[in-house]
């Protein structure tokens, strides 16, 4: 059983080229929404990475407007 106090969610390299080339990147990206907004709602820490965003990217629009809700 997870614990609210072990346990949190890690968002990592979700930017604009890397997220886009994925398989079924609209899903990816939908789903990943979905995994913020639950956590959110569980009050769990969300870490939020990005590599290089000078070369790859910022973050993909709907996840950064979903990470920046507070």
């Amino acid at each position: 059983m997870l614990r609210k106090d072990k346990t949190g969610l890690v968002v990592i390299d979700a930017q604009g080229k890397l997220a886009t080339i994925v398989h079924d990147s609209e899903v990816f990206i939908v789903n990943l929404v979905k995994l913020v907004k639950a956590a959110k709602l569980l009050g769990l820490p969300i870490l939020w990475l990005e590599q290089n965003p000078e070369k790859l990217g910022a973050t993909v629009p709907e996840l950064r407007e979903a990470l920046d809700r507070g």
